[in-house]
């Protein structure tokens, strides 16, 4: 099987990009007001940390993170442990106690007493920064802002894969590349990983627009591997496979498509086995959804209100992707049982999602309701505004 042809990437755009990394590198070897726990807000997040550590917990103390809570798993600290512990360390709660590491390094999570509502990739995400920390020197404070910084290189990667599907985009992209590189660069400072699903998701989009259908399944199954918010996009992955069944494409494939065929399945299944194992728990998280269902039907006007308008446009544009996302987005905005600002950044797929022969005449009309949509989503729902006020933290 062929490796697919890229085509030329633009060069100033990985000049930009290097330079960008290495700014920001700078910037947190160097970033004023550190916080120990190495995060853009100094302290407020500790989703990085708490990654890092239910993996330790996985692979060295055997807990199921998806059936069991770390909490129920691990017993606690003594008051002597806690009197050992790093002063970053002393005062924390939910820490927990590794039978195979040393109490100096325990197991530091958040929302301890559930289940941990992520698939395997989110561990392979913090990989490298888990093992340092388990089987070196390494301190919790270098460890937080090295986590950080993985994020912060996961970023840049996904800005160059977005952009490369979105030159791909008639006309290109380039406004929804920018919005992709203040978010992505934003909450991977905050210590969220959520940008490494963005490089398989950019190429998902790329794959469908080159009618790549197995390629596009497989982007997607790597994308849902890392993080359950790739479901956003779960009716569109119907679409390659509907073309392979109705092609019966197998009966061409070669020992490499049967390959990626295999490693598809293998992390598709993963991803949903689990995904319906820690659901069980989702509905004891607390309610954060400003237009959940079970809420005032006053707080999802302004959003059905919207997505009937857009999804009037898409039905005269005959744009049956964006259609069908505008009513699978609504149908998950309202049953979300929690809703945050960064978990807007991976709506912004969306915006390069296109047919690869579309009419440019109802293009042009799709593609301002198309972002409509996005700005909605992100605003109502999510309460983001995707204006970077947050460089007024960097300093």
């Amino acid at each position: 099987m062929r490796l697919p042809d890229w085509g030329p990437t633009p060069r100033p755009l990985v000049y930009f990009l290097g330079i960008s990394l290495i700014g920001w590198t700078i910037y947190l070897v160097n970033q004023p007001r550190l916080h120990t726990l190495g995060d853009l807000s100094r302290g407020w997040y500790s989703d990085h940390y708490a990654h890092m550590n239910a993996c330790r917990a996985f692979l060295f103390g055997g807990v199921d993170v998806w059936q069991t809570p770390i909490a129920q798993a691990l017993g606690p600290l003594t008051p002597e442990e806690r009197a050992s512990l790093p002063p970053e360390l002393r005062g924390g709660g939910e820490q927990f106690r590794l039978p195979t590491g040393s109490a100096r390094k325990p197991i530091a999570v958040s929302w301890s007493h559930l289940p941990r509502p992520y698939p395997p990739g989110d561990f392979v995400a913090v990989l490298p920064v888990a093992l340092l920390y388990q089987w070196t020197e390494l301190e919790f404070r270098n460890a937080t802002r090295l986590l950080v910084w993985f994020f912060v290189l996961y970023a840049h990667l996904a800005v160059l894969f977005f952009a490369r599907a979105a030159w791909d985009s008639s006309p290109p992209a380039i406004l929804a590349t920018v919005l992709v590189y203040f978010e992505a660069i934003h909450w991977a400072l905050e210590g969220f990983y959520d940008s490494i699903a963005l490089v398989p998701l950019a190429l998902f989009a790329l794959f469908l627009s080159r009618r790549q259908w197995l390629l596009a399944l497989l982007a997607y199954s790597i994308a849902a591997f890392f993080h359950f918010r790739a479901f956003f996009f779960g009716p569109l992955a119907l679409l390659p496979a509907w073309h392979l069944v109705q092609a019966r494409a197998w009966k061409q494939w070669t020992r490499g498509q049967w390959l990626v065929a295999g490693v598809t399945a293998l992390l598709s299944g993963l991803a949903l086995w689990t995904f319906k194992t820690a659901s069980a728990a989702l509905s004891s998280f607390p309610l954060d959804n400003p237009v959940a269902w079970t809420g005032p039907w006053q707080s999802r006007v302004g959003l059905f209100s919207a997505a009937a308008i857009c999804a009037a446009v898409f039905l005269y544009a005959r744009a049956w992707r964006d259609l069908i996302l505008t009513g699978w987005l609504l149908f998950m905005a309202v049953n979300l049982r929690q809703a945050f600002a960064w978990h807007a950044l991976l709506l912004l797929p969306w915006l390069i999602l296109r047919p690869a022969a579309a009419d440019p005449t109802r293009q042009a009309v799709a593609e301002p309701a198309r972002w409509a949509m996005v700005i909605c989503l992100a605003t109502l729902v999510f309460r983001n505004g995707l204006v970077p006020a947050w460089l007024a933290l960097v300093p």
